[in-house]
């Protein structure tokens, strides 16, 4: 299958700390792939990459085999870990506000909104302004803003963050009726448990580099265990490196 979104060599340093170091990762095409890591590993740093919003040292990313360029961002939809709401706007005047930019028409604005409104559960808050909406419903209202150009990717840091069990079933169902309408999905996530429902791949990022990145149904062990594993063995393995010299290997 070709890859939806494909990611060769990328490291990124500020001074002397190394945020990413010779990332390499392939998103197939209609696939449901999330990125697992540790606090501090540089999963933001690489999501910011991604779109662009970071100059990396090097690297190299393709959108369905094609280098790219800002040209093809209305391909992706993203909605970021932090996003910014403009609080006096209500939900419906938000997504609009979005399609706008998106260069949509107004007739096709206001069926997507319809439909997004109710599709993330919030038609009935519609005309309520953003500075009365929970943080799960904050959540809600940006997914619906990623999807509302119907891009073929999306990119999602964390969007299942903040939400009560209901809002994290819909967005769930929602990322699994993506996958089956053709859909590309990266997302990144540290609930584990979410990744064997609705995941097709998955990769674990420690310390700015990539430990594993594999198909979730060729996985033999526990999820959790296995994350952990790899963490323990890319962080001991470090230290190994860090103390040896060369003078060890042959003086007795």
């Amino acid at each position: 299958m070709d890859s939806a979104l494909a990611l060769s060599h990328i490291s990124k340093k500020i001074g002397k700390k190394t945020l990413l170091s010779d990332v390499s990762l392939s998103v197939e095409s209609w696939s449901v792939f999330a990125l697992l890591w540790p606090n501090g590993s540089g999963k933001t740093t690489l999501m910011k990459t991604i779109m662009g919003f970071i100059d990396p040292d090097a690297w190299e990313r393709r959108i369905f085999g094609k280098e790219f360029s800002r040209d093809m961002l209305h391909m992706i939809g993203f909605l970021p870990e932090n996003a910014y709401y403009y609080r006096y706007l209500t939900g419906e005047e938000f997504l609009d506000f979005f399609g706008r930019l998106s260069g949509m028409e107004h007739e096709a604005r206001a069926e997507r909104i319809d439909e997004l409104l109710l599709r993330v559960g919030l038609e009935d808050a519609r005309q309520k302004r953003l500075l009365h909406y929970s943080k799960g419903m904050l959540q809600r209202i940006g997914l619906a803003s990623a999807l509302i150009h119907d891009p073929q990717i999306l990119l999602l840091d964390e969007p299942m963050s903040g939400l009560d069990p209901i809002g994290r079933n819909m967005v769930k169902n929602i990322i699994r009726s993506l996958h089956e309408a053709g859909k590309t999905i990266f997302f990144n996530t540290h609930i584990l448990s979410d990744v064997g429902e609705i995941c097709t791949h998955f990769a674990i990022l420690v310390d700015g580099e990539i430990v594993t990145d594999m198909e979730y149904a060729s996985l033999d062990d526990p999820l959790e265990a296995y994350f952990m594993q790899m963490i323990d063995i890319k962080r001991n393995t470090e230290k190994m490196d860090t103390s040896f010299t060369p003078e060890k290997s042959w003086k007795k």
